[in-house]
């Protein structure tokens, strides 16, 4: 009964031209996996599942516009009296043609149907989409607005920090001669880390003037830490009236050795197969063990290339200690921190430490000749 009423609505909806008629249309559409999806189309589009492989979907919703000769629709166009004949076309039943003497068609026999096997599939997200979403015109446009003033800001605090870094180079050279002369080192240091930091900001790094002034620098800094220790009297009071070593003897040595830093006037010799390390002459040996002094600084030997005689001037702190194993043998073995070797430069910084022309009148070369060195070479120097 629900039918009939349902196929006569359907017909006075034809007989008027209206867009109802067009509800209840079915569709039937192909999956990609081959199998058929069927069902009655909606006034607007749905989204059907396909009963094999559970791939969603997209159905168009019912065309509720009048048929056309390209565009078929349930929906009747023309007057009354076309729509009229094209309703009573669909009512006549087919006429079917039997032949009484055909022989009988054998009986049809179906195949059981196997059971469809779901297969599970991912949602494929919609990449252009999500894009298109995302990088909107309005978007994109104010980040381009918030990285152009990024720029310019950060060109703007460059070229401020450059003209700035430039100023305080040129500056520095009167005030650092007159610290200098003054002998006030503490000032002198800070001013010479205010240089050398302005010098990086110009990129001079490679230049002699910053080499010199950062060596300067190293210099003031192991004079304003200068050891208020004497090494070689801990040395002395490390053994008794025999010349044996005390109890106290290695901690004697390393807390002196730990009090700050040593400057030093010896020869230096390469230490056989230790690339790169050499033997510090030490200017006395206490008791009955030789004290053996060393550091890893492998650019000093273009330093000892060109001196020949391998004397150096310089001021390092003292690493490590290692004391005698017994009275009857062994070395002592202090080890140089490589970060804090420094040659010394300045002819005003080492009178300060007492070494002047008038006690020694080779220091003034000694002096000029590792500057020159300095001034020549990028070599380890702490930085």
């Amino acid at each position: 009964m629900r039918e009939r009423l349902s196929k006569l609505k359907r017909i006075i909806s034809r007989l008027r031209g209206s867009g109802e008629a067009a509800v209840a249309v079915p569709y039937e559409i192909k999956c990609d996996c081959g199998a058929s999806v069927t069902g009655m189309r909606r006034i607007s589009w749905i989204e059907a599942e396909c009963g094999n492989c559970c791939e969603s979907l997209f159905v168009l919703p019912a065309n509720v516009y009048p048929s056309t000769p390209s565009v078929p629709s349930q929906v009747l166009g023309g007057s009354f009296s076309e729509r009229l004949k094209a309703v009573i076309q669909e009512l006549k039943p087919e006429k079917t043609v039997t032949d009484k003497t055909a022989a009988p068609e054998p009986p049809v026999i179906r195949q059981p149907q196997s059971v469809p096997v779901r297969r599970w599939s991912l949602p494929r997200p919609d990449i252009a989409g999500i894009l298109k979403r995302t990088f909107t015109p309005f978007r994109m446009l104010m980040l381009a607005v918030l990285l152009v003033t990024g720029l310019t800001g950060r060109y703007l605090l460059h070229q401020r920090a450059f003209e700035q870094a430039q100023q305080v180079w040129l500056e520095a050279t009167d005030r650092i001669q007159l610290l200098l002369k003054d002998e006030n080192f503490p000032d002198l240091s800070s001013e010479l880390k205010d240089v050398t930091d302005a010098g990086i900001v110009l990129g001079k790094q490679h230049d002699p003037e910053w080499r010199r002034l950062n060596n300067l620098r190293l210099e003031t800094e192991a004079r304003n830490s200068i050891s208020a220790g004497d090494l070689l009297s801990a040395f002395h009071k490390g053994y008794d009236g025999q010349g044996h070593l005390t109890d106290q003897a290695a901690d004697l040595v390393t807390f002196a050795c730990r009090t700050g830093t040593f400057f030093f006037d010896s020869q230096l010799q390469p230490v056989k197969d230790a690339s790169g390390e050499f033997l510090i002459e030490f200017p006395a040996s206490p008791g009955t063990h030789r004290v053996l002094l060393t550091v890893a600084q492998p650019s000093l030997q273009a330093l000892l290339d060109e001196s020949g005689d391998g004397r150096c001037l310089f001021a390092a702190r003292i690493q490590s200690v290692e004391s005698p194993a017994s009275d009857d043998s062994g070395e002592w073995k202090l080890h140089i921190d490589p970060s804090s070797f420094v040659l010394l430069t300045s002819q005003q910084l080492a009178e300060s430490i007492g070494l002047s022309a008038d006690l020694d009148e080779s220091v003034p070369a000694l002096l000029e000749r590792q500057l020159a060195f300095v001034e020549n070479h990028d070599w380890g120097n702490g930085e």
